[in-house]
């Protein structure tokens, strides 16, 4: 069995305010958060073990490595930020593999080992091939092994994340190079929503989605999936359950080789913090399609991701 972990609670959010004051050279701020996040992990590893001792060396340890990053120099605002971001599931797993080894034969995995990628950071692309081999040849199929979500590593090493919600498309990935039966997602909602229950009103509960819908929904902003998740796992034929950990004995939803469950019910989808450009030529000359290639390159090399494109006379 695999377990794939996300940072707890908000700590990916802590620790991206950790990268906001480095990135202003605000490092007493920085320290002060990085002090908020040791409290939160260790009140939680002193609630659970009798003896953490070892333990809490291994976190401190970590913690250490962050405050070790304050002072480092990064070839970009972005590789900072994965270096940083990337320890709160590296803390988190450690916690989760040691409460779940006081029953269980458990091991603890560095998925920055196991998951190679470009050096795209911040929206890393998995390198399947290394990544397969890697997997396959590590995973200890006698054991629950617990590994993070969100990151990964280039061929240099350096840590990397694949976007947020990325321990959705790391499921997959492990899903996919191991040939798994099934990838199943625990969530805080009851599974795949027409709508963001925090935005709409009377939302309803999807039992089954065609993976091809699926897709589209993850494209176009739907929050609960990471976009990457859905592709490997249709060209595998591996059904996706999205289940609720708060009520974890309802149905949830089924994404797979399937029906649509409810085929008149339509999607709401809400994306904030868009820009909207328009572009125009100086000789009032159409765009064709050299012109939009250019526009692309230009977004591209800046990492700017164009959701959504219209081209008019």
């Amino acid at each position: 069995m695999v377990v794939i972990v996300s940072a707890m609670g908000k700590m990916t959010n802590a620790f991206e305010e950790v990268v906001g004051h480095w990135s202003t050279n605000d490092l007493a701020l920085a320290r002060e958060k990085i002090g908020t996040i040791r409290q939160f992990h260790f009140a939680i590893i002193e609630e659970l073990f009798d003896d953490p001792k070892d333990l809490l060396a291994e976190i401190q340890e970590l913690i250490d490595q962050v405050q070790y990053g304050l002072e480092q120099t990064f070839l970009s605002y972005s590789e900072g930020y994965d270096y940083i971001v990337h320890h709160g599931e590296l803390i988190a797993t450690k916690i989760i593999a040691a409460y779940i080894g006081k029953e269980t034969p458990t091991v603890w995995q560095d998925t920055r080992l196991l998951v190679h990628t470009d050096d795209q950071f911040r929206r890393a692309t998995v390198r399947w091939e290394e990544t397969a081999r890697a997997i396959k040849s590590r995973i200890d199929q006698s054991k629950v092994n617990v590994v993070q979500g969100f990151i990964g590593a280039s061929s240099s090493g350096k840590p990397t994340t694949l976007g947020r919600e990325g321990s959705d498309y790391t499921g997959a990935v492990f899903a996919y190079c191991l040939d798994a039966d099934s990838l199943t997602i625990w969530k805080d909602v009851s599974g795949m929503l027409n709508g963001d229950p925090k935005i709409f009103q009377n939302t309803t509960k999807i039992d089954r989605l065609p993976f091809n819908e699926a897709i589209e929904l993850a494209f176009y902003g739907a929050s609960i999936i990471h976009p990457k998740t859905i592709q490997p796992l249709k060209k595998k034929g591996i059904p996706l359950h999205i289940k609720s950990f708060i009520n974890p004995t309802a149905e949830g939803t089924t994404i797979g080789d399937v029906d649509r469950a409810i085929p008149e019910v339509p999607n709401f989808i809400l994306k904030k913090n868009q820009a909207l450009l328009q572009l125009k030529t100086k000789d009032l000359a159409f765009i064709a399609e050299h012109h939009l290639s250019a526009i692309y390159q230009l977004f591209a090399d800046q990492g700017v991701v164009v959701n959504l494109m219209r081209n008019t006379a």
